[in-house]
């Protein structure tokens, strides 16, 4: 609906619109502005095989590990990079001198299908305590601020602090950089789909307690700023299932 709001709205002006969508995916615009699309094909396995190098600093891999991460990942790059991610946390590979050495089975790595699956392969693998805190996250929005999860929680901020740090080294969540325009957050997920699968984790009747628990954590905290809140306080009731 934006897209086609732009549009619409810039049909006049001399800008160009870019939009970006996976491959799979369809974009249902009922314009008479002219679109022209550019698709871009998956990674062939020179291209995969370079730009696993890169990832691991090093000049070349194994043939046996940019054949696994290559059928595996289709030559999707945010899907082998996971990849890369998960075989490194299980110690399946090191990098030693400039070299990779593969140190186990790639075989039974147990790699899910879609990087969405092994995403949510990842948080299951969090401690109880982590998993609240990304589902608190999640339900704040894609960024955050540490404070406002400390609040809803009730924990200490040092003890959300150590657990930030824990969901930092899972790739899930990164601290905001300088300069990007997020508010008052200080932290967000790494990419869109992290986000999302981290809020399909939560239970429907999880997600309601928390964005009413978020809400009031809002008016708690920027109760002498309301006005500026007032959107993202109604969006929070609103799918907690309250009226204000």
């Amino acid at each position: 609906e934006l897209t086609e709001y732009l549009l619409r709205s810039l049909a006049d002006h001399r800008l160009l619109l870019v939009v970006t969508q996976s491959v799979d995916a369809t974009l249902p615009l009922n314009t008479e502005v002219p679109l022209h699309r550019l698709m871009v094909p998956p990674m062939g396995p020179e291209e995969a095989g370079a730009f696993t190098a890169e990832m691991l600093g090093v000049h070349s891999v194994p043939e046996e590990l940019l054949t696994m991460v290559y059928e595996a990942s289709g030559g999707n790059a945010l899907f082998l990079k996971e990849i890369i991610a998960q075989l490194r946390r299980e110690n399946l590979l090191r990098v030693a001198e400039g070299k990779v050495e593969v140190a186990g089975d790639l075989s039974g790595a147990g790699i899910p299908a879609s990087v969405g699956e092994l995403i949510a392969s990842r948080i299951d693998d969090l401690s109880p305590g982590d998993k609240v805190v990304l589902e608190i996250a999640s339900t704040i929005g894609r960024a955050f601020e540490s404070g406002l999860v400390t609040d809803v929680t009730g924990l200490e901020a040092s003890e959300i602090g150590a657990a930030l740090g824990r969901l930092q080294g899972t790739k899930l969540i990164r601290p905001i950089r300088e300069g990007e325009l997020v508010g008052e957050s200080d932290f967000v997920f790494r990419n869109n789909l992290c986000w999302e699968v981290a809020q399909r984790s939560v239970l429907a009747g999880r997600r309601r307690e928390f964005h009413c628990r978020v809400g009031e954590a809002i008016e708690r905290i920027k109760h002498g700023a309301l006005d500026a809140h007032f959107e993202e306080l109604a969006r929070h009731y609103e799918a907690g299932g309250l009226h204000r």
